[in-house]
C-alpha cells in the first residue's frame, strides 16, 4: 500500500553510522605508537653525535674516517632508501614493512652496543639506517590511510612535528644515556623502547590496503651506492689526496704537470 503524505516524500535519507565508521582514522593509541616509531629512527640522528667524543677514545680506537662513516652510513642509507622504501610498503603491506623496519633498526642498535670492532659498529649503523627508512615514509601512509578527508591535514602536522620534535629529544635522550660514560650506552638505551614498539604495532596498528606500485630495487641500490662511493670521496680526499693515487697526497703538483 502506498501513501500520499507530502510530509514522508521529502525527509532525507540517512545513511548509517557504521558506514563511515572505517573511515575515521587512527586511534589515539595509534597514533602514539607510530610517532614512537618516529622519534626514534629521527632522533638517533642528532643524538649520535653526542657520542662521538666517547667513541673516539674508546677501545676500538677509531680513525676519524671511521667515525663520519659511523655518522653518515646511517643517514645515506636512511635518505637513499626512503622512497623506495615507501613504494615497497605500498606494494607489500604497509604494517609488514613498519615491523620489517622496526626489526632491522632495532637488530643495527644492538649489533652496534655489543660491537668489538668499528667495522661492525659501521655495518650496525647502516643496517638501522636501512630500517629507519622503511619506517618514516610508512608511519605517515598509515596515520592518513583511513583517515576522514577533513582529518588529515591534522594528522599529517602531527607526524611533521614529530619529525622536528624528536632531534630535539633525540640530543636530550643521548646526552642522558651518555652520562653512563659510554657510548654503547645510547644504542643500548634505544633497544627497550623499539621492541615496544614493535610488539605495539603486532597488536595495535591495522594492516592497510596493498597498492599496485611500482619499485625498482636496482634504481635503489645504484643511488645507494653512488653516495656511499661520493661520501668515501668525500671523507678519504683530505688525507688521500684529491689528484688520484694516495702517495702523490701531499705533493705540489701530479706527475702528469
Amino acid at each position: 500500500m502506498t501513501t500520499d503524505d507530502p510530509r514522508r516524500t521529502h525527509l532525507p535519507y540517512r545513511f548509517p553510522r557504521a558506514a563511515n565508521a572505517a573511515a575515521t582514522g587512527p586511534t589515539r593509541l595509534n597514533i602514539a605508537v607510530l610517532c614512537l616509531c618516529v622519534t626514534l629512527v629521527v632522533g638517533m640522528v642528532s643524538a649520535v653525535n653526542l657520542a662521538i667524543p666517547s667513541l673516539s677514545r674508546s677501545a676500538l680506537h677509531p680513525s676519524a674516517e671511521a667515525v663520519v662513516w659511523v655518522v653518515d652510513g646511517y643517514v645515506v642509507f636512511f635518505a637513499c632508501l626512503l622512497v623506495p622504501a615507501g613504494a615497497l610498503a605500498d606494494r607489500l603491506g604497509r604494517k609488514g614493512t613498519l615491523l620489517g623496519g622496526m626489526a632491522l633498526f632495532t637488530a643495527g642498535s644492538a649489533l652496534c652496543a655489543v660491537a668489538p670492532g668499528i667495522a661492525v659498529v659501521i655495518a650496525g649503523r647502516m643496517l638501522s639506517g636501512a630500517g629507519a627508512a622503511a619506517v618514516l615514509p610508512t608511519t605517515l601512509a598509515l596515520l592518513v590511510a583511513d583517515a576522514a578527508p577533513e582529518r588529515r591535514p591534522r594528522l599529517v602536522a602531527v607526524w611533521a612535528s614529530m619529525t622536528g620534535l624528536a632531534a630535539v629529544l633525540g640530543n636530550v635522550g643521548g646526552g642522558a644515556a651518555l652520562q653512563t660514560g659510554s657510548w654503547r650506552a645510547l644504542f643500548l638505551c634505544v633497544v627497550p623502547p623499539a621492541l615496544l614498539a614493535l610488539v605495539l604495532i603486532a597488536v595495535c596498528v591495522p594492516a592497510a590496503v596493498r597498492h599496485g606500485r611500482p619499485v625498482s630495487p636496482l634504481s635503489a641500490a645504484l643511488l645507494t651506492a653512488g653516495f656511499l662511493a661520493l661520501l668515501a670521496g668525500i671523507v678519504s680526499g683530505p688525507e688521500s689526496g684529491w689528484l688520484g693515487d694516495g702517495r702523490w697526497a701531499g705533493s705540489p703538483s701530479p706527475p702528469y704537470c
